[in-house]
């Protein structure tokens, strides 16, 4: 959405050894990983620099998920404001893992997936091993429709989605999803507050 890096920096690995961000570059943004400390010497600081989705249609204005050696990015790219998304529209989307190797010589990419979360700050549950997302999916009806997926960290496969509400008052428009203690999975949106919990 804006020049520059939209994403803090994320420190992870053992030791939190290392630290990476996503750039702006032209074509395709990438992830980079870096080797963190004073003694690192400036040729063998750079671990990884990992293209990640589209030509010309990658950015992200969130923050990465890490956890253990392993990071997920989410595609921001097409969502300008709350009115891109209407009449049926969505973003290219995409979501991707990244995980560096275990002697830290170099990233791969474990796998992409083509969830459509336009803005949201995804979540990562460690107890369960789901990252969530709010996502909108394209519709030739034009329905301004809202759901709540999850995508199994493992394999990047979706686990499930749930439909949360239809039209702009449903838009979360960069609020953050966050997990309570009883696993109940809250989006801050135009109409209020989206609560999706397990049945009971």
């Amino acid at each position: 959405m804006n020049q520059g890096s939209g994403t803090t920096p994320d420190l992870f690995g053992t030791e939190d050894q290392y630290v990476a961000i996503t750039d702006n570059a032209d074509d395709r943004m990438n992830v980079l990983v870096y080797r963190r400390g004073a003694d690192v010497p400036a040729g063998e600081r750079l671990v990884c620099k990992v293209p990640v989705f589209g030509s010309g249609a990658s950015t992200t204005d969130n923050s990465l998920i890490s956890w253990g050696n392993s990071l997920v990015v989410e595609n921001n790219y097409g969502y300008e404001n709350p009115s891109t998304l209407l009449l049926g529209r969505s973003v290219v989307g995409g979501a991707a893992r990244i995980d560096v190797g275990a002697d830290g010589s170099g990233c791969d990419t474990v796998w992409e997936s083509d969830v459509r979360s336009p803005s949201t700050v995804p979540k990562l549950s460690t107890a369960n091993g789901l990252v969530y997302f709010y996502e909108k999916r394209p519709n030739f009806w034009g329905i301004d429709a809202w759901y709540l997926t999850a995508v199994d960290f493992r394999t990047g496969k979706r686990a499930y989605s749930r439909f949360t509400g239809t039209g702009l008052s449903y838009d979360n428009n960069w609020a953050p999803i966050t997990i309570g203690p009883d696993g109940t999975a809250y989006v801050g949106v135009f109409n209020g507050i989206v609560a999706v919990r397990d049945g009971r």
